[in-house]
């Protein structure tokens, strides 16, 4: 899709580098949780749209994400959820109708033409959760660990950097379980015909101990 292409990312690497300059100025006082939680729903919107979400749009992204981070464990963070719905969608649906800024991931999902406006708005919801929750462990976690000294300074020289940044990733592990259906399930012992789902503890991958040795050398 062209809204990931290298020069697309390369348009977002500054829209990103830009809100952070920004936030990371002008919000020196505030939690740091609550302040990388905020930014990374600032970089969500920015990245979709070209703009900063309004009161109401960062409401019903909270809403979103506590629904589903509580949602084994408090069902009234559902039903607000539930309730709020079609106000987010129908404001969100206007974005997405009105999008002029053709240097946005939404802008260049309505230039291919391939996706439906409801479709848009799937997606957009979906990357809620890969960037405004994701992203906020991913960020929250490294500016822990690295003031602890537990990772190191990101390294000057492009070659290290990818490496530093998969180590990051498995050093962290934003996500700890993912799931996949099974397409033969008699092999686990199951109903041939059964429908089954395989979910994946991450951390099976993650075991080896001595994280970031290749960037020691």
């Amino acid at each position: 899709m062209n809204a990931l292409k290298s020069e697309s990312l390369q348009v977002y690497k500054t829209v990103m580098e830009k809100r952070l300059d920004v936030v990371f100025k002008t919000g020196i006082d505030t939690q740091l949780f609550s302040l990388i939680q905020k930014l990374c729903i600032d970089l969500t919107y920015l990245l979709h749209f070209g703009f900063l979400p309004n009161q109401d749009d960062y409401k019903g992204s909270y809403l979103f994400i506590e629904s589903v981070r509580m949602y084994a464990f408090r069902f009234n963070d559902i039903y607000k959820q539930i309730n709020n719905l079609p106000d987010f969608y129908r404001r969100t649906l206007t974005y997405i109708k009105n999008l002029e800024n053709k240097d946005t991931m939404v802008g260049k999902w309505i230039m291919e033409g391939e996706l439906s406006h409801n479709d848009i708005f799937m997606e957009f919801i979906h990357n809620i959760l890969g960037m405004a929750i994701n992203w906020t462990n991913m960020c929250y976690y490294f500016i822990i660990n690295h003031n602890l000294g537990n990772i190191p300074d990101i390294p000057q020289d492009n070659a290290s950097k990818k490496a530093y940044i998969y180590e990051c990733f498995r050093y962290i592990l934003p996500a700890r379980f993912t799931s996949s259906s099974l397409k033969k399930p008699d092999k686990f012992g199951l109903p041939k015909n059964s429908r089954n789902v395989l979910v994946h503890d991450l951390k099976q991958y993650t075991n080896n101990k001595r994280y970031l040795e290749l960037l020691e050398n």
